[in-house]
């Protein structure tokens, strides 16, 4: 049986799949929303080679490899560790709040 860490809990219930995949769609990271870039590279300081071009036939394993998703680890991270150093109980993940679409007003004079 599996034993999870309070903050492990925590991060998987505020950076789970769910939220991961909504960051991936938002970066163009699924295979509905990829669009492919020439990524033709002439720098022979990048060690970086062919085989690591993001392609929709690798897409799925090396999302996890990009920037964006280095960075929602980061922010994951610091994320987790703010709600870990609130004194106040962990009470879920705050709901989005509605908004209304552009243009629309809320009274009328």
């Amino acid at each position: 049986m599996d034993h999870w860490t309070y903050p492990q809990v925590i991060k998987m219930l505020e950076g789970g799949n769910k939220q991961l995949e909504t960051f991936f769609e938002r970066h163009a990271l699924t295979k509905n929303t990829f669009v492919p870039q020439n990524t033709t590279n002439n720098n022979n300081n990048n060690h970086s080679d062919t085989n690591n071009n993001l392609t929709v036939a690798n897409l799925s394993m090396m999302r996890y490899k990009t920037k964006a998703a280095l960075f929602y680890r980061q922010q994951l991270d610091h994320h987790i560790q703010n709600l870990l150093e609130n004194p106040k109980p962990y009470r879920g993940r705050k709901t989005k709040v509605k908004r209304r679409p552009l243009g629309t007003q809320t009274s009328t004079i």
